[in-house]
């Protein structure tokens, strides 16, 4: 069985159903219209016979099947305000220096359309010539799927010219030994944000790199998912993010962090494929004075989970939720233990305690009560059958409460004292 991602293609929009079919014959590329079966199209060069399929459509919902490879030799640039859908079974070689795909123009969009690829390939030395699969420069609330893109420059260059590109999904299968998999360029006249992305990146020297333009605004508030996994790569980065306010969720993530005005510090949520526990987790965005997940109201009054980096608390607004170092935890597992002497609890001891005194009367000293142990709990049960008992004292020596044989009591620090809840 392939463990090699894939995305869902949906060819049944498309195949039968599609305005324009475009097929080659020997070598020449033909565009017929699915309807009349009149060729509207043909040439010798695939990317313009593609072209003149997608401005036949024009601003007219249609969609578009692209039957089997194609080199092309220059950009197809894509759009179309009400639903310019285009599906390719085969190959897309992009042209030398350029994108197969343009998304949107400096005076049009692309907008609420699909677009879904099968492999969009280099030929064998594609990053070198700086072929690039996805160029973006003026596209909205589309829905963007490639299987594979291998040997290019770029999988996706993210540079908004025309207008804002925000809302868009990006999902790939596999992005395979690119310069950077996915780039955003600081000489875009206009910002990105909103977008989600999911993709499985391998061998890049660069995952995602994210810049914001040089002329101002933020590329910020996009979602990743996925892997990234370039350990095969010499002085390769996974992600270089230049803004911030961005989210990341990967999988194995393996190399390198990069930032200039943020801090992302070895990997941000590190998910075990087989348990489907993370296993490893940090806080992923520090920007100026603290720490803002889907932050919209400003500084003072926020949404989500903020940090004040001088401090050692995280604030959950809305219902403020205070997490302390050190601090309560509900519940931290089972102790279960035969005692030879007292037994002295710490803040990070398990919540339950099932212990036996063994030949004699016992002591379980509990943490010094404060600030540190605010909120936590103990479950102490007493196992001895007969005779011997267990006294729970705080760390001045008073006792809190005596447990007999058999019996159980649970403890609680209010930061100032020990307390028993019956």
């Amino acid at each position: 069985m392939s463990l090699t991602p894939k995305v869902v293609l949906d060819k049944k929009h498309f195949i039968g159903e599609a305005t324009i079919v475009v097929f080659k014959e020997g070598d020449v590329v033909y565009a017929l219209d699915n309807r009349s079966k009149a060729i509207i199209a043909e040439d010798a060069v695939a990317d313009r016979v593609i072209q003149r399929a997608v401005d036949t459509i024009g601003l007219n919902k249609g969609s578009i099947w692209l039957k089997g490879d194609y080199e092309f030799g220059d950009s197809v640039i894509l759009k179309g305000d009400t639903g310019v859908d285009i599906y390719s079974d085969g190959v897309i070689y992009p042209p030398i220096g350029k994108a197969a795909f343009i998304l949107g123009s400096d005076t049009e969009s692309y907008s609420c359309s699909k677009l879904f690829l099968n492999q969009v390939m280099g030929k064998g030395s594609g990053v070198a010539e700086g072929r690039v699969a996805l160029e973006v420069r003026n596209a909205a609330q589309n829905l963007v799927k490639v299987n594979r893109v291998w040997d290019c420059k770029y999988a996706v260059h993210v540079k908004p010219t025309g207008a804002n590109s925000n809302d868009n999904h990006f999902e790939f299968g596999v992005i395979d030994k690119t310069d950077k998999a996915i780039y955003f360029n600081p000489a875009m006249t206009k910002v990105s944000q909103g977008n989600r992305w999911k993709a499985t990146i391998f061998n890049s020297n660069v995952g995602i790199e994210i810049n914001n333009p040089t002329v101002g605004g933020s590329n910020a508030l996009q979602l990743f998912e996925g892997t990234i996994d370039n350990i095969g790569v010499t002085g390769g980065k996974d992600i270089v993010d230049n803004v911030g306010q961005n989210i990341f969720i990967m999988t194995y993530v393996r190399n390198l962090f990069d930032t200039s005005i943020n801090t992302i510090q070895d990997s941000t949520i590190v998910i075990d494929p087989n348990s489907q526990q993370i296993v490893l987790g940090k806080l992923a965005i520090v920007r100026e004075a603290g720490v803002y997940l889907f932050r919209n109201k400003g500084v003072s009054d926020f949404w989500g989970f903020k940090q004040d980096p001088t401090k050692e608390e995280v604030e959950l607004g809305y219902g403020k939720l205070m997490v302390k170092k050190g601090g309560a935890v509900l519940f931290r597992g089972i102790n279960r233990q035969l005692l030879t002497a007292d037994k002295t609890l710490t803040i990070n001891d398990p919540s339950v305690q099932s212990l036996d005194p063994g030949d004699a009367n016992r002591n379980v000293i509990l943490p010094a009560a404060d600030i540190n142990s605010a909120g936590i709990m103990f479950i102490i049960k007493n196992l001895a059958s007969a005779t011997y008992t267990l006294t729970v004292k705080d760390s001045a020596g008073n006792t809190v409460v005596t447990i007999n044989p058999l019996a159980s009591a649970i403890v609680v620090c209010d930061g100032v004292t020990w307390l028993t809840v019956s």
